[in-house]
């Protein structure tokens, strides 16, 4: 399921690759998301670095429980990378 999870976050990016800017891509996926409602909503997984900013690192959608699955999806990024933190932040 994780490697679903980021070859779909991946066709997801690589699909907003026209606009002129890492920003503006950022903004039309975000919006997109925001504007989106199904299931139980939509989270981004965030990574938090060492200096305490947050960066959306990806998106989880499609689930039936998609706060449950991000969240393991967190754990095991912490666990997997013990210095850095992994949270959830509703999308929609």
């Amino acid at each position: 399921m994780k490697t679903i999870l980021m070859i779909t976050a991946m066709l997801t990016l690589t699909a907003t690759a026209t606009a002129a800017t890492l920003r503006e891509q950022q903004e039309q996926l975000e919006n997109f998301f925001a504007a989106s409602r199904a299931g139980y909503g939509d989270y981004w997984l965030i990574r938090r670095d060492n200096s305490g900013v947050d960066e959306r690192i990806g998106i989880i959608f499609g689930f039936v429980d998609n706060r449950e699955f991000c969240t393991e999806v967190a754990r095991d990024q912490m666990k997997k990378y013990p210095l850095s933190h992994y949270d959830c932040e509703r999308a929609n």
